[in-house]
């Protein structure tokens, strides 16, 4: 049995894999995927845009380079230490192929590795 969530932002009605944990100015919030992302801070590395979950937080080399679709389900999650900034692009390209999804509808996100956006934060190991 999945549990069912409404998201903390615009209000939409969530599946348990649909929902996104996080902060929103201090309070943990549930989230839909794109108000997970509205609330991201981006920048670009190269022709790309990038999303960053943890900011006021260093990038790590054990951080993970995480790609969605549009739904929000995880597609590939590469750990930064072993990904280039001109590697990018070939890396999205790379899983538009094997999944048939268009470049422009995956979205690339650095997640701290030691925080599962898609867990709820009490069943998170430390």
């Amino acid at each position: 049995m999945s549990i069912n969530f409404e998201c903390d932002i615009c209000n939409d009605y969530l599946f348990s894999g649909e929902a996104f944990y996080g902060q929103r100015e201090g309070v943990p919030v549930v989230s839909c995927f794109d108000c997970y992302v509205s609330e991201l801070k981006n920048f670009s590395i190269g022709s790309e845009t990038v999303f960053y979950n943890s900011p006021g937080r260093e990038i790590e080399a054990d951080d993970w380079l995480v790609f969605y679709d549009r739904d929000g389900r995880t597609l590939s999650k590469i750990p930064m230490h072993k990904i280039a900034a001109e590697q990018l692009l070939a890396a999205k390209q790379g899983i538009s192929t094997e999944t048939e999804i268009p470049v422009e509808h995956i979205t690339m996100i650095i997640e701290a590795h030691n925080n599962d956006v898609k867990e709820p934060p009490l069943l998170q190991k430390s």
